[in-house]
């Protein structure tokens, strides 16, 4: 009996290697916000599934409705749909796509939205004001930087936690090879946060496998 396989879109992969630019990678989500939710099917793109399952590991049932929580760069709100299907109420969504950001509003899923970048420029989103930052797919060329992650310690409450789902090639990307993990350590000796869960999943995108990490900010 055969294995249904998929593969990696093409837009998926031009958009987590477009440019260094992160204006240019903006415009590039743009173009495709339109067929990005028929794009990426749910067996094809799991990681909205995997951060999910992530977060309720995290936090009990009866906690749910309490806990807020901030999607960032949450694109067309694949990662609040679940999130709602799990009893989350209390979602805000960040993206630096009009665009996308659009479409995610129609959702009804969303109660704030903000049209940023992390770690362009400064931020709105205020201090210690999240339960749970998850951040889905948000990692590639001109994506977020390793300074970002400083910023997603500093919106969450202590006690809080940063949830981050990627593809696992991405640690040999030049934005972060060498450095997003040997910052995260530094902030952890710092005793900014203290890890929870590193670990490598069979399967993120199409055929590539994902990476699921998740911190305790303190």
């Amino acid at each position: 009996m055969s294995t249904k396989t998929f593969q990696v879109p093409s837009q998926a992969n031009h958009a987590v290697n477009v440019s260094d630019d992160p204006h240019r990678v903006i415009a590039t989500y743009a173009e495709w916000a339109n067929t990005y939710d028929q794009t990426l099917s749910p067996e094809n793109y799991v990681g909205p599934r995997l951060s999910v399952e992530e977060v309720t590991r995290l936090i009990p049932e009866s906690r749910r409705s309490q806990v807020r929580i901030l999607d960032v760069g949450a694109g067309t709100g694949k990662v609040g749909i679940e999130l709602i299907q799990r009893g989350f109420t209390q979602i805000d969504g960040l993206e630096p796509c009009k665009e996308m950001l659009d479409i995610l509003k129609a959702t009804k899923v969303y109660q704030n939205t903000y049209l940023e970048f992390i770690g362009l420029g400064s931020s709105t989103v205020p201090s210690d004001t999240y339960d749970v930052v998850i951040v889905v797919g948000c990692m590639g060329k001109g994506h977020i930087p390793v300074e970002g992650i400083d910023e997603m310690i500093r919106m969450t409450k202590p006690g809080g936690y940063v949830v981050n789902v990627t593809r696992e090639e991405v640690l040999q990307v030049p934005l972060y090879k060498d450095k997003l993990k040997p910052h995260m350590d530094k902030l952890e000796r710092e005793g900014k946060w203290k890890q929870d869960t590193w670990k490598i999943c069979p399967k993120f995108i199409g055929d590539r496998r994902g990476l699921v990490f998740s911190y305790r900010v303190l």
